[in-house]
């Protein structure tokens, strides 16, 4: 049951992974990764990390053009 909590989080970061390894930017391709790994700590400041970085990816698929994706 928890892992249908965690996959739309672990769905979003594969897919911006995906993405910014085409653009080959590699930084924020590792960074995407390693962003679900905050689900380890049970701290607030993790739960709000994670929520910032699912905004973030939000806008920057907001903001690709679609013949780009």
């Amino acid at each position: 049951m928890i892992l249908l909590y965690l996959l739309p989080v672990l769905l979003g970061a594969a897919s911006l992974w995906a993405h910014f390894s085409r653009h080959d930017l590699t930084a924020l391709a590792a960074l995407s990764l390693m962003l679900p790994a905050a689900l380890l700590v049970r701290r607030r400041w993790a739960a709000r990390a994670i929520q910032a970085g699912l905004i973030l990816r939000g806008l920057e698929w907001l903001g690709t053009e679609p013949g780009q994706v």
